[in-house]
């Protein structure tokens, strides 16, 4: 299985997909007192919010280092891949993943979450959309985005078509569209329950949130 993986980002506090971005996790979606993984954990802040909600978060990351650091803060992390969870099958209440599908093999990546949650769960998943493309694209902020931007488009086309991404660096992120999902939360038994609201760019979706039920 391949691993998650992440891409170049704009740092904290830029502006430039300020008016784009969904609104913050819904925590009160999760049974108070459950457990949640936090898929794609980063620097822990949602991890930190679960738990402030009186939730029992543990966080998934693919990246030792940061899986670390989040370990140092006192957060319960394990170092693994969203298409590979090291939990037992219909074992979490509730899974939290923000925009960790998009550097994954998404049919893999949402089959794992599937087999994971338990009967009656519930996921929260933020995707990018190809408006995210599209604006890095058309309206960079800085030349390499388009070029990275360029490469999403064309190796989600690939995968479209003949089911598997373009090898190495050339096919480590896909855009997700919402007939692709579907078809995946079917495969997985999984059920859209509800789509968190977003802006669009040239009319197509930026950031695609989701909440799914098991």
């Amino acid at each position: 299985m391949t691993s998650s993986r992440r891409c170049p980002k704009p740092p904290p506090g830029d502006s430039y997909w300020s008016s784009y971005l969904s609104p913050p996790p819904d925590m009160t979606r999760y049974r108070r007192g459950a457990i949640v993984l936090d898929v794609g954990c980063g620097n822990g802040a949602q991890l930190a919010r679960l738990r402030e909600a009186g939730h029992r978060a543990i966080g998934v990351e693919v990246d030792p280092e940061a899986a670390r650091a989040c370990q140092r803060s006192g957060h319960a992390v394990v170092i693994a891949s969203l298409e590979n969870l090291p939990f037992r099958s219909s074992s979490c209440p509730g899974i939290l993943c923000k925009v960790v599908i998009p550097y994954t093999d998404e049919q893999l990546a949402i089959a794992e979450i599937g087999r994971v949650l338990a009967p009656g769960g519930v996921a929260l998943l933020y995707l990018h959309g190809l408006g995210y493309s599209l604006r890095y694209l058309l309206k960079p902020d800085i030349w390499k985005r388009a070029v990275y931007a360029a490469k999403t488009i064309l190796n989600t086309v690939v995968y479209r078509v003949v089911g598997r991404r373009l090898p190495g660096r050339l096919g480590d992120t896909l855009f997700q569209s919402e007939t692709r999902l579907r078809r995946c939360y079917r495969s997985a038994g999984l059920t859209l329950e509800s789509t968190i609201p977003s802006r669009r760019f040239v009319g197509r979706p930026v950031f695609i949130g989701h909440v799914v039920r098991k």
